[in-house]
């Protein structure tokens, strides 16, 4: 199953192509306006992304390359990004 390439930074698209079934990764995944997020964290708990913060708008969690294809088949989903470090 692939992700819609639109959904899937760069980053996590390269990571989930030379991952193992067994890795995980921290994600943040970005919801439409409108989308509640702590139904649409309980959804995707039940995809198997573990959820570690839900904010209006924003899930960030950890998830294996299969969890984040079918988190980014959801259809309130407009982004999956990898964190990234700010530098000052």
């Amino acid at each position: 199953m692939s992700a819609p390439i639109h959904v899937l930074s760069p980053g996590l698209t390269a990571w989930c192509r030379d991952a193992g079934a067994a890795d995980h990764t921290v994600a943040i995944v970005r919801l439409g306006i409108g989308a509640d997020a702590t139904r649409a964290a309980a959804e995707l708990e039940s995809l198997g992304f573990d959820v570690t913060r839900a904010l209006p708008g924003t899930i960030v969690g950890n998830a294996s390359p299969a969890t984040l294809h079918q988190v980014a088949g959801e259809p309130w989903v407009m982004a999956i990004e990898e964190p990234t470090e700010l530098t000052l």
